[in-house]
């Protein structure tokens, strides 16, 4: 894929994976490669390879049919977990860059979810984790206040409000006045975030929705 060069299986199973280039009937191409899975590890082996393309450079292509996104996620794990901000832009010139390969946008912004997912976790999944960083608050940051509010019918989060017991002392020793701030969530669900100050404190309250 690299190389721009397209092939086709000839045996691909649990235990064997056999492939030509597809050009092999039109320009009889040699290339051809067969691995078998060792037992004793369960890994596949290079037995055979003929890496040679004798059908030449005039059939090399950019846009790969067998670009897949278990493919493109493999290669864009490492970087997403040390990137977690990479944009989809990113990865179309990466894959431009590093391998010679186009995918357009919404192939690359699935692919950066599907490897956000893989490593970090469902979005949707996570929000359940708020019920135990509410009890895991209470418990060992004793004066906290913690509170979730969700609509019962359809179990969608509404909001979720905390106060940490350190920024309900500090409000005590502020200014009266009261600042509020938000910033928009940019993630699958949208929503927001609410923080709370006070002047010439940076101790506040901040809940989401």
């Amino acid at each position: 894929m690299e190389f721009g060069f397209n092939f086709k299986y000839v045996k691909n199973d649990s235990v064997r994976v056999t492939t030509v280039c597809s050009m092999v009937k039109d320009k009889g191409c040699t290339y051809s490669a067969h691995a078998r899975v060792l037992k004793a590890n369960q890994f596949f082996y290079l037995r055979k390879w003929n890496s040679v393309h004798s059908c030449g450079v005039s059939v090399r292509i950019s846009n790969h049919p067998r670009v897949g996104s278990d493919m493109v996620v493999d290669i864009m794990a490492t970087r997403v977990r040390d990137r977690p901000l990479t944009r989809p832009t990113d990865v179309i010139l990466d894959l431009k860059d590093d391998y010679g390969l186009d995918i357009n946008y919404r192939v690359a912004w699935l692919r950066v979810e599907k490897a956000k997912g893989e490593l970090l976790g469902a979005h949707s999944l996570s929000f359940d984790q708020l019920r135990w960083y509410r009890e895991a608050v209470m418990q060992y940051n004793l004066g906290s206040y913690v509170h979730i509010d969700y609509d019962e019918h359809n179990y969608r989060l509404r909001l979720f409000l905390i106060s940490f017991k350190a920024c309900i002392d500090g409000f005590r020793h502020c200014r009266p006045l009261l600042f509020l701030d938000e910033t928009f969530l940019k993630v699958r669900f949208k929503g927001f975030l609410l923080a709370a100050t006070t002047k010439d404190c940076n101790q506040g309250v901040s809940h989401f929705t």
